[in-house]
């Protein structure tokens, strides 16, 4: 594959450095090229939360705890719109170091009132704000009553304890994506560029970028000015994995395909699906350890959080 000249658009790149966000959109569970989906969260969560903990009880009498914040921002923009739409869904994961019956308390905090609703898994967590008394924290501090009940069997098992939707209008943009379609009677030319927001305080990593690909175009064809992408027949997709952007860095791909009916036929659109991780969430909730009472002992807490973006440009 040899490179074609660069077809991005170079104008300035403008970014929202609202801290906000958008109204919730619906998933792109129907796309051939979705990467979204409930299961692949949960195993990238997962692996991300394994790798923050120890399997050994601790050798104090205070409980440890653990506690992982996961946030998954999804953003979809079209040609017309420059607002897009955009939406964060937070999931919060606890495990007990040690095998226990007894209940303990976290506290969620939104200093900045961005969560929208909260969605508690009942079974395990109990939200007892209003029937306690709450001196010394926030208005807006949250107590949740943890119940594991984690056996010997299993006494490091992490527990999903409840999700959260942010508000409308907390609408951050850590990624920016300009794409550009050329076309002539022979062929159809298509530039794409990626940028990291500057403003962002760590790189974006383990970057997957998906083109789709009209049925009218031979994907067999494709001429490609960056090695790596790899065309999937089945799903016509034209699929590239990048390790990391830092902050304000660029990347741009250029991509030439044939038509397959040779008569100049207009192509269709050539979305683009971004996933990448951030190593903070999106907002500024956050899990503290600063309640306790007679029938909740006091544990000690150690917190992680990480955040995944799913950008898609039509």
């Amino acid at each position: 594959m040899r490179s074609d000249r660069d077809l991005s658009d170079r104008s300035s790149d403008r970014f929202v450095r609202s801290d906000a966000l958008g109204r919730p959109e619906s998933s792109f569970n129907n796309d051939p090229f979705h990467l979204s989906a409930d299961q692949s969260t949960a195993r990238a969560t997962e692996r991300a939360y394994r790798s923050l903990v120890t399997n050994e009880p601790n050798a104090s009498s205070t409980p440890l705890v653990k506690v992982y914040s996961h946030e998954q921002l999804a953003a979809q923009y079209d040609d017309v719109s420059n607002e897009g739409e955009i939406s964060i869904e937070g999931t919060i994961y606890v495990q007990a170091m040690g095998p226990s019956s007894t209940p303990f308390c976290i506290v969620l905090r939104d200093l900045l009132g961005q969560i929208d609703r909260i969605e508690e898994r009942v079974d395990v967590c109990c939200d007892i704000t209003d029937r306690v008394s709450s001196r010394g924290l926030h208005s807006s501090d949250r107590i949740l009553r943890i119940s594991l009940n984690s056996s010997p069997a299993s006494p490091f098992r992490e527990t999903i304890v409840l999700k959260y939707f942010c508000i409308p209008t907390l609408r951050p943009v850590p990624l920016l994506v300009k794409s550009r379609v050329q076309q002539s009677r022979e062929h159809t030319r298509v530039g794409f560029k990626i940028r990291a927001n500057p403003s962002n305080q760590f790189p974006l990593y383990q970057i997957m970028i998906i083109m789709a690909v009209p049925p009218n175009m031979d994907g067999e064809s494709v001429r490609l000015s960056r090695p790596g992408g790899v065309w999937d027949e089945m799903k016509r997709t034209i699929a590239w994995s990048i390790k990391y952007l830092q902050p304000g860095e660029a990347l741009e791909i250029q991509a030439q395909f044939s038509s397959m009916d040779g008569n100049g036929q207009r192509s269709g659109s050539f979305p683009i699906l971004v996933r990448t991780e951030y190593p903070r969430l999106f907002s500024a909730v956050e899990v503290v350890n600063e309640y306790w009472d007679a029938v909740t002992p006091a544990i000690q807490l150690e917190t992680a959080c990480a955040g995944r973006l799913l950008h898609r440009k039509v």
